[in-house]
């Protein structure tokens, strides 16, 4: 939820522009949005119990650790470890400063960022305090909450092998053990 769910949003409108096709129509999104962006009040619950209220730019809820067109979103997932991933990046600052920080997010180094909250938990709650684009997987749907839970070993994963998620695991970067702050 947030912008890169509008982004997502946005870019099916521009694929119907008969020039914008793929990656052309997803920067043109990517622009419209940014221009247009906003933050919104999110309250993200974890496991019905901690709960945090925070003005975001975005809020990802992940088992893995890429998503839409490789962006490493969520650095740390491990899709077998039977948690979910919740990382938001507030919005607490001005949108200039924002451009600066899309190859960053993109390479996965957002986490040690004092706007990013960064948590595990098997059952995530989003409720924003308007509409939002919710971006499942590439599908969107609109709401005001969204409410996710793991299945733990509901599917089985097949790794390439020259995936960085091996280096990752044997250097002890990613780990089910790993403590995380």
């Amino acid at each position: 939820m947030g912008f890169d769910a509008n982004v997502c949003d946005k870019q099916a409108e521009f694929k119907k522009i008969p020039w914008l096709k793929g990656e052309s129509a997803y920067f043109a999104s990517l622009l419209y949005c940014f221009i247009s962006m906003k933050g919104n009040d999110f309250t993200v619950t974890l496991d019905d119990d901690e709960s945090k209220t925070m003005n975001v730019l975005f809020c990802v809820v992940a088992n893995s650790r890429w998503y839409g067109g490789g962006f490493m979103a969520a650095p740390l997932a491990m899709p077998d470890d039977g948690l979910l991933d919740v990382v938001v990046v507030q919005k607490d600052i001005p949108k200039i400063k924002f451009l600066g920080l899309i190859g960053p997010y993109k390479n996965g180094k957002h986490l040690s960022w004092g706007r990013t909250y960064f948590r595990r938990a098997k059952t995530v709650r989003v409720k924003s305090a308007k509409q939002e684009v919710v971006n499942v997987d590439g599908e969107i749907q609109y709401g005001d909450e969204a409410v996710m839970k793991i299945r733990e070993k509901a599917i089985r994963f097949v790794v390439p092998a020259t995936s960085s998620y091996f280096d990752d695991v044997a250097s002890g970067k990613i780990s089910p053990d790993h403590p995380l702050n």
